[in-house]
């Protein structure tokens, strides 16, 4: 039996360098994403996850209500515009199926969406 030694590893840098290096070295598909990052930068994160998964990979992405402001049209922060067009890609590839989950806490509004990869 593998050992915990034999399956954890530690890539140090940026999200998008680390997920191009998995890429790179074709590694094994994820059964599991969570994407927890800068969300300016999470088109490029959903676009290389993909890379990275097979179908019955789910992708978690975190923070993406942004205390509402996603809904709001006339918020441009590049925050909010990084996570509608998260949600733009998702919805455009057929692969994939999403739905968004508002939470309310300590936080205020946020909330996380799940994306199934389908094929």
């Amino acid at each position: 039996a593998a050992g915990l030694s034999d399956v954890v590893s530690v890539i140090v840098g940026t999200a998008v360098r680390s997920l191009e290096q998995l890429i790179e070295e074709k590694a094994e598909p994820f059964d599991l994403v969570f994407i927890d990052a800068d969300k300016e930068s999470n088109p490029d994160y959903l676009r290389l996850s993909l890379a990275l998964s097979r179908p019955g990979t789910v992708i978690i992405g975190d923070n993406v209500v942004r205390k509402g402001r996603v809904g709001d049209l006339n918020n441009q922060d590049p925050d909010v515009l990084g996570v509608r067009k998260f949600f733009e890609q998702a919805a455009s590839d057929r692969r994939l199926d999403t739905t968004a989950v508002q939470t309310v806490g300590s936080k205020g509004w946020d909330g996380f969406s799940i994306t199934l990869v389908s094929a």
